[in-house]
């Protein structure tokens, strides 16, 4: 099996849904997810929080300057510290909390007869997206990768593959940005997916074409 970019798989990637069979024989894959990756539990992302409290009062204590504190009596001294110290404790609680209960993945395939995306978040079993699309002969399929120059220099590269039905209306979508400018953003951006799940529909001879 290669990857959307016709690579062989590395060996400890996770698929942790298997390809459905009514997308036919498969062409490519990929997973962000690798073996062995669990997400972090309750305890230790309390750990975390814990620790980026502690770390955030020590910054906002340092945040004062030495005159103020010279300047300042007892009582509004504590008074500062403990209002610096309670701001910083709860952004980095809340900054380490979030960024350490993240555990979100996904894993795509692309077949002869369709393609298909599942995601996960929190654990590998809780899925929130499962996605399959079967090349039929009424279908289009639009393509396009648009590098931006803002300021005449590169900042970066929006892409959209769209189906549609008969009418018009967009069925299914791979759509996003990455910053390489020469379209070879890693492995895990949907570019991939997208460009690849394309190269197959334009293959298919049911398929609009490419």
């Amino acid at each position: 099996m290669k990857d959307f970019n016709g690579n062989p798989l590395p060996g400890d990637l996770d698929f942790f849904v298997s390809p459905p069979p009514e997308i036919g024989t498969l062409y490519s894959a990929f997973s962000t997810l690798k073996r062995g990756q669990q997400p972090m539990g309750p305890v230790a992302r309390f750990g975390c929080a814990v620790g980026g409290a502690l770390l955030g009062g020590v910054v906002g204590f340092f945040m004062i300057p030495t005159p103020i504190i010279l300047w300042f009596d007892r009582f509004w001294l504590l008074l500062a510290l403990g209002a610096l110290g309670v701001i910083g404790i709860l952004a980095g609680a809340i900054e380490a909390w979030k960024s350490t209960a993240l555990f979100t993945h996904s894993c795509s395939y692309v077949g002869m007869k369709g393609i298909a995306r599942f995601r996960c978040k929190g654990a590998r079993e809780k899925l929130t997206a499962r996605e399959i699309l079967l090349f039929q002969p009424d279908l289009q399929c639009e393509a396009s990768v648009r590098a931006n120059y803002p300021n005449k220099s590169y900042e970066s590269t929006s892409y959209t593959f769209a189906w549609k039905d008969p009418i018009g209306r967009i069925i299914y979508a791979v759509q996003g940005s990455h910053n390489s400018e020469e379209n070879t953003p890693p492995m895990d951006n949907e570019f991939w997916y997208g460009s690849a799940a394309y190269t197959a529909w334009g293959g298919h001879p049911l398929g609009g074409g490419a």
